[in-house]
């Protein structure tokens, strides 16, 4: 089946075009799912949503029938609960020829030597062009009509989807193909997609020029502008402007006559310049370099581009090669336009008496014929100035200019460099001696202590911390901002911060001069940037703002209606950042200003923000099939728009829309989970439990929902409302059309009656989920129950039952490609083996914790690296490796601090006590028992207290051989209700172990007796 354009269904030599009809649809939604089988409520849902769901399954198995009689269609595979259809497609072709491309989101990493040149070849000959050619145009194109609104939202989607997925691979192409034949025709397709991909065009252009068809890029170009000029009303961007400028006009060498005069030296720099040493070091490097002669300081206003550039020319300056002609500092603010320039740099130049015809002239044969420099401050208000710069470059053969602007100039062989914040500390850096290391921290520790000599850096780290942030480094905001210290509290300006930048304006008593008069505050600079833009650039801009943490261009054009032309304008005025990895962003305070803007219009903005909204829960339904295969790129996806999809959900819940929260949360719960972030997520993610579920798509959206956080509490240690969740969450999901949130919370229930050592009645849900499973023909839950029932029987000692439960669920898992749960079932049969106590199962136990770490590292499953690594640790010590299990417990408690407490740092803890008695670390020992004692206690958790009264009875006989304590605490152990199997036969075998001289056991002290002497010692 071809699904990319207008849909076909090829078979046996013929060829049938697929109309707007429902059998049609249902195949098409059946081959997109890759031959997995999709559940029947869900697919009576999409194509029935306004029917009653008996009605809607009804017409799903009369167009069952007609389906089956396509054609073609007779591999359809169906039972009670789902169906399936296992059919080569044109999108499982690409993303099989695309798979080890470098650069794709979910690549482990950038290809390099020989693999890449492999590529670079195969690309450059035209091995991809047919991959490329897929695409025949838009995803199912005319199969869904405008009255089908939750087909058409799918449909979106998954649109979205690939397309986002083909654009990539075809950018990754152009970065790594060199053969300009090739490029042009990966550039072409690209902008047979779209018109405005500045990508594209620039890639067509250079190969075009490369290819010596001049006459072509010229025609591209003026087509390219005159689109971007009537769609957007911006101008084409700087850099595809010098890319056609650069053949038409080559820098000329002339040697006009020259006047030797003396020029005036630029103003001293200012006494105090902190950090900016690599931009000094490369501003000077660049001015030192006989062909670099037109350098601009390119940055938003308050970065400290005249300042930076005062440094470089300041006397003792890392200038090796000075100026012999002098050095000139103009400064254009006040110039009204570029025609008045030539004025302005005369009367700076000393020049009397009549002008000549050509102003230019006059200027180039004023100068010297040795090294002259002019520094051309604040030029950004004129934007023609790129062609007057040229003509005095071309007439002066030894000037040099250093231009500062917020705008990009259009000028010839310049040279730019970019200007950001200062550096900023990370998480990793917030502790004082490294923070005070970075610039950002530094000019706001002088600056305080400027306006209040007693000024402490190390009390208030954590607010200036907050503060340098929400700055993002820019040095004249921290400067303000530290003038306020005399009169507020550090931790006072960091709240300010948080709701608006008024707090940025100067104090009045203030001894530092103004550098120039908006730098009064930072409203009066990102007022004058505002006034460097057109309406429209004006209109992106504030829609731009509703996004946090960066965003792309695709979700520029899809959320803020802003084309990549109009974001390359912006990003060539300073108003907005890009990144490397084609993201963008916008300052904090340029989005709290544009914020402002929008705020005025309240219509507008919550319009934005459910654009926002809808947009990210596209990309999050995108991500969620991975959460059962491959978890790499719904890792890498969430992680990349984190900040949005925080934003996006808030959204979601706060306008009750429980389709966007059934649709994003089964994503999202999956990233928490499998990076450790239990916590975080339960925190995010709770609020959306008071929707309400008064419908069957909010019931279905809370099933989903409650399946997650009571994965996420299970996980957390959190068990009492891990199971008040997924109880509540089993009534709402049975019957409903979700197996995997129904399966999940009866498995939910399940983990959570073993936690709290009802250990038959959870063997009895997880056989209960299983069934169910099966029932509904899905064998990727099936697997997932079978392991959770493995598990379970460990706990019950029945190993060879679990044994055998596992190596299912472990083939299941691998079968359906689910890649995450394939990783636990290794780690449990790891820890099968480690509950034997014997050396073949301690064998046993080291060979499945390998793979299962080698299987997660492979996939980036930061839990499973965890509970392989704690389970190594065990098997070690059990073998007597003591340094070795060390090891692997230090590194465990690492990656569980890191990633907030998690259930199995009771776990490593119970290991490293019983490393600490193996080691002779009496102390340390019975510290840990106490600790997991308490924690037992905090949970109620009566399986955790038995194995640290278990180890404390060790610790009696070794630390204090004290053997009849030891002896009254194992039969404590020993009377507990729903002790595991492995620690009832551990407390049996060091029972029978005790000295045969022991006298006769009284009644001995009680369960809570023991724990009290234990935590009292």
């Amino acid at each position: 089946m071809l699904l990319w354009g207008r849909p076909e269904l090829h078979s046996n030599g013929a060829v049938l075009a697929l109309a707007p009809e429902r059998r049609y649809q249902l195949l098409a939604l059946l081959a997109l799912h890759e031959g997995k089988w999709v559940d029947r409520d869900h697919l009576a849902t999409l194509l029935w949503p306004g029917h009653d769901p008996a009605a809607a399954r009804r017409n799903l198995r009369k167009v069952l029938h007609q389906a089956h009689a396509v054609p073609g269609a007779q591999a359809l595979e169906s039972n009670d609960h789902a169906l399936r259809w296992a059919v080569d497609t044109d999108l499982l072709a690409f993303e099989r020829a695309v798979l080890a491309l470098p650069g794709l989101p979910w690549a482990r990493k950038p290809l390099q030597g020989p693999e890449r040149r492999d590529w670079r070849a195969r690309i450059d000959a035209g091995g991809l062009d047919g991959t490329l050619a897929l695409r025949r145009g838009a995803l199912l194109q005319g199969l869904v009509e405008r009255a089908d609104t939750a087909l058409r939202d799918w449909l979106a989607a998954e649109r979205e989807r690939t397309d986002r997925a083909w654009h990539t691979v075809a950018t990754s192409c152009l970065r790594i193909g060199s053969a300009p034949a090739a490029c042009s025709r990966i550039a072409q397709r690209m902008l047979d997609v779209d018109a405005l991909d500045e990508t594209a065009v620039a890639a067509l252009l250079t190969a075009h020029l490369a290819q010596g068809h001049s006459t072509q890029a010229q025609a591209l170009y003026l087509i390219y502008a005159q689109r971007v000029r009537a769609e957007l009303g911006v101008e084409p961007s700087s850099a595809l402007r010098a890319l056609m400028l650069a053949p038409a006009q080559p820098p000329q060498h002339t040697q006009p006559q020259y006047v030797r005069r003396e020029v005036a030296v630029a103003a001293a720099a200012p006494a105090l310049f902190i950090g900016r040493k690599t931009e000094l070091t490369e501003l000077c490097a660049l001015l030192e370099r006989p062909e670099c002669r037109l350098v601009t300081l390119l940055g938003p206003g308050g970065a400290g581009k005249s300042r930076l550039a005062r440094q470089a020319l300041a006397p003792g300056a890392a200038l090796s090669a000075p100026f012999g002609g002098g050095v000139l500092w103009v400064d254009l603010e006040d110039v009204s336009d570029t025609a008045a320039v030539p004025a302005r740099l005369a009367q700076s130049l000393g020049l009397v008496g009549e002008a000549a015809d050509d102003p230019v002239t006059r200027l180039c044969s004023a100068l010297p014929a040795t090294r002259t420099l002019w520094v051309l401050d604040n030029a950004e208000h004129l934007p023609e100035l790129g062609p007057l710069l040229a003509r005095l470059l071309s007439g002066a053969p030894a000037l040099t200019m250093l231009v500062t602007s917020r705008r990009r100039l259009h000028a010839v062989d310049g040279w730019v460099l970019p200007l950001a914040g200062l550096a900023v500390p990370d998480d990793e850096s917030r502790d004082l001696d490294a923070a005070a290391s970075f610039d950002a921290v530094r000019l706001f520790d002088v600056r305080a202590r400027l306006a209040q000599p007693g000024f402490q850096l190390a009390r208030h780290l954590d607010a200036v911390l907050d503060i340098v942030g929400a700055v993002a480094g820019m040095p004249l905001a921290i400067e303000l901002a530290a003038a306020w210290v005399r009169l507020l509290t550090p931790q006072q300006i960091a709240a300010d911060l948080r709701h608006s930048i008024e707090l940025l304006e100067r104090d009045p008593a203030s001894p530092v001069p103004l550098a120039r008069p908006d730098h009064a505050s930072l409203r009066m600079v990102l007022q004058r940037s505002w006034a460097l833009l057109a309406p429209r650039e004006c209109e992106a801009l504030a829609a731009l703002a509703v996004f946090s943490g960066g965003f792309t261009h695709n979700a520029a054009r899809a959320v803020a209606h802003c084309p990549l032309p109009l974001l390359s304008a912006l990003v060539d005025k300073s108003v907005v950042a890009v990144a490397e990895g084609g993201r963008f962003g916008l300052h904090p305070a340029v989005a709290a200003f544009a914020n402002e803007g929008l705020a005025q219009d309240p219509p507008q903005a919550e319009a934005l923000r459910l654009r926002h909204a809808e947009h990210f829960s596209r990309v999050l339904a995108a991500l969620a099939p991975h959460a059962i295969g491959d978890p790499r790129p719904l890792v890498a996806g969430v992680e990349a728009e984190f900040a949005n999809l925080c934003a996006a959900w808030r959204c979601a819940v706060q306008a009750g829309r429980v389709d966007w929260v059934a649709t994003m949360v089964r994503a999202l719960w999956a990233y928490f989970e499998s990076r450790g972030r239990q916590r975080e997520g339960i925190t995010l993610l709770a609020p959306a439990l008071a929707l309400p579920a008064d419908t069957a798509p909010a019931r279905h959206a809370q099933s989903r929902l409650r399946h997650g956080l009571s994965m996420l509490h299970h996980r957390a240690g959190l068990a009492e409302q891990a199971l008040q969740l997924a109880r509540s969450g089993t009534v709402l999901a049975a019957d409903g059309p979700d197996t995997e949130a129904w399966i999940g919370c009866v498995l939910g229930t399940g983990n959570c009656l073993w936690r709290d050592g009802a250990i038959d009645a959870a063997i009895e849900r997880f056989e209960y989920a299983v069934a169910l499973a099966r029932k509904r023909g899905d064998a990727q839950c099936t697997a997932w129950a079978q392991g959770s029932l493995g598990v379970a029987l460990i706990e019950a000692g029945r190993p060879q039952e679990s044994e055998s439960c596992l190596l299912n669920a472990l083939a299941g898992s691998r079968e359906v490609g689910d890649l995450y749960n394939a990783g636990w079932h290794l780690a449990n049969l790891g820890r099968l083996g480690r509950s034997a106590g014997h050396r073949a199962g301690l064998d046993a136990a080291r060979h499945w914790y390998a793979q299962a770490l080698r299987h997660a590292r492979d996939h980036d499953i930061a839990i499973i690296e965890l509970h392989a690594t704690a389970g190594m640790g065990h098997v070690l010590r059990q073998e007597g490796a003591l340094v070795g299990a060390r090891q692997h417990f230090d590194r465990a408690v690492q990656m569980s601090q890191r990633n907030g407490r998690l259930v199995l740092m009771e776990s490593i803890e119970q290991g490293l006590a019983q490393l600490a008695l193996n080691s002779g670390e009496w102390a340390e020992a019975h510290r840990l028992v106490q600790s997991l004692v308490r924690s037992a206690q905090q949970r109620n958790c009566a399986s955790d207290l038995g194995e640290a009264v278990l180890i404390h009875a060790e610790w009696l006989q070794t630390a204090r051989g004290d053997w009849a304590a030891a002896r009254d605490a194992l039969l404590c152990v020993l009377q507990m209700d729903g002790l595991a199997a492995p620690a009832r036969q551990l407390a049996q075998a060091s029972l029978a172990a005790l000295p045969a001289a022991l006298p006769e056991a009284a009644p001995g002290p009680s369960l809570a007796d023991v724990v009290d002497r234990l935590l009292q010692v």
